[in-house]
């Protein structure tokens, strides 16, 4: 949850960070607006909040998902092979990049590390999808990231 300046709160991990971006354009932290980037950026966001967000939700509360009382193992399964299925599109998507979209790092690099943070098979990320490894070995090394790391414990 984000509280903003007159008091509101804004939930949504993807929602909090394009606001911020929107909010803050002179942070770059996402491509600007009308810029060819950023309809990337947008995809992308929503791609990983659609697919990726709900995929960890599914495995890590597989409970929530089945009145089966032998269905939470199904449940847990299904969310692995959406998980991996979802990896595999932006790993793709990064090959020949440094970036997720544009030219520099965005919320959208971020919030792919973070969410490939949260594999329960964490090994396989650096196995299985190279040029997710690579943005995240580069992100262990920016100042900002590893800042924010040692303060919050992301990876």
């Amino acid at each position: 949850v984000l509280t903003l300046p007159d008091g509101r709160s804004i939930t949504e991990s993807a929602a909090i960070c394009i606001l911020l971006a929107e909010r803050h354009p002179e942070a770059g932290l996402a491509p600007a607006a009308g810029s060819p980037a950023r309809a990337d950026f947008l995809r992308w966001m929503a791609f990983m909040s659609s697919v990726l967000y709900p995929a960890g939700l599914r495995f890590y509360y597989a409970h929530r998902y089945t009145a089966a009382p032998d269905g939470v193992e199904a449940v847990k399964q299904a969310a692995l092979a959406e998980m991996d299925r979802g990896f595999a599109i932006l790993d793709k998507a990064l090959a020949g990049r440094d970036w997720l979209v544009g030219e520099r790092l965005s919320l959208a690099d971020v919030y792919l590390v973070m969410l490939a943070a949260w594999h329960p098979e964490i090994g396989k990320v650096a196995a299985a999808w190279p040029d997710i490894e690579r943005l995240w070995a580069r992100l262990r090394d920016h100042d900002l990231i590893r800042k924010l790391n040692a303060a919050h414990a992301m990876w």
